[in-house]
């Protein structure tokens, strides 16, 4: 893979599963839209794994994170940040 040039992290903390399934729709299609390398990463923040959004969206372009427990946005945020490519 070559460099990314557009990195978007989509944290998921309190959302249901359809907002979140709507919206990582949107920001796919748009980042896909504009043309460049990029990556969507995906952090939930405690509670149920993304399964089911790695079954929906199979694409590479998109990396999923998920932490054990809760520890709030700001932490989801910053994980997503350091994973970034």
């Amino acid at each position: 893979m070559k460099n990314t040039s557009l990195t978007i992290v989509v944290p998921f903390c309190d959302e249901e599963t359809d907002v979140i399934t709507e919206n990582l729709g949107i920001i796919h299609r748009y980042a896909e839209m504009l043309g460049l390398d990029y990556e969507i990463v995906v952090v939930k923040d405690g509670g149920e794994n993304l399964d089911f959004l790695h079954r929906i969206f199979t694409t590479p372009n998109i990396r999923y994170r998920s932490n054990p427990v809760h520890r709030g946005k700001g932490f989801v945020i910053r994980q997503g940040v350091l994973s970034s490519r």
